[in-house]
Order: structure tokens, then sequence, then C-alpha cells
């Protein structure tokens, strides 16, 4: 189910109206699933391809992060608006982001569960995603309208 805050609400359906062919969104989500990799059972967007499991320090990194949620989240930020324009009126797609990288990771990595995030910032589309473990749980806070910035997740 996506779960969504007020300020996304309203962005998302004051731009639905602006419905226009775009395969822009399909090629970015191919391309971000591509680029991930399973290291130490966490799914990480590796862009450069240049991460190696025996040489990350996870006693370090579970000391920073806390949990491997956590540093899941860290590694996958990708700031969308740097990889496509996305102009206030393709607000409405947000949604769209979310289906091509849930059937892009469920293709990918089966009954793995996932959550994925979505926050406007500045004009800036920011994407995040991270294993769903139980013990851990959920990166963002359940209480959506105690973000200042629109955000909209899901965990599937």
């Amino acid at each position: 189910m996506i779960n969504m805050n007020m300020k996304m609400k309203d962005i998302i359906t004051k731009n639905a109206m602006n419905v226009e062919a775009n395969d822009k969104i399909p090629k970015l989500c191919n391309y971000i699933i591509l680029k991930t990799k399973n290291i130490r059972d966490c799914i990480i967007f590796d862009e450069k391809n240049d991460l190696e499991e025996k040489n990350i320090n996870y006693e370090r990194i579970l000391k920073f992060y806390g949990d491997w949620t956590g540093y899941e989240v860290s590694c996958n930020e990708i700031r969308i608006t740097d990889y496509i324009s996305f102009k206030q009126k393709e607000f409405y797609m947000i949604p769209h982001i979310l289906e091509y990288l849930k059937l892009g990771l469920s293709k990918k990595y089966g009954t793995r569960k996932f959550c994925i995030i979505i926050s406007i910032d500045n004009d800036h589309v920011i994407l995040r995603f991270h294993t769903y473990r139980e013990n851990e749980g959920l990166w963002i806070s359940k209480d959506l309208e105690g973000y200042e910035e629109p955000i909209i997740y899901e965990v599937f």
C-alpha cells in the first residue's frame, strides 16, 4: 500500500492533469536496478561498480549507522533530478517511479521485502530504498505529516 503525506498528495493531485507520454522514468528505474548488488545481505546502489564486500568495514558501518537499514538507506539515496530533468508539472509521475522500482526490484531479488521512499526537497526528487527487516523496521517515520517535505513510501 502506498502511503503519503498531504503535501505529496496535493502535489500529485495538482499535477495529475499534466499527463504526457514519457519514457524517462522506466529507463532511469531500470538503470538504478541494474546498478544494485547484494552486499552482506544489503541491496546497494553501486553506480560505479566499485564496491567489494571484502573492503567494507562492517563494524564501523554498524557503529555509525546503527543498523543495516540505516546503511542501506545512506547508500541508496539517489537524487533523481541529477539523472533526469524533472519539472514540477511532472511530479504526478512520482507514484510511477515507485511502481517501476517495485516491479524491477521484485524481479531481480524475488521475495525480498523492500521499502521505497520518495521525497521532494527544493524541487529535487529524492529516492531512498532499503530492505525491510522485521527486527529493524522502517527507516521512515510512520507519522508522515511530521515531515516538512512532501513524502511518499511503499513497503512491498
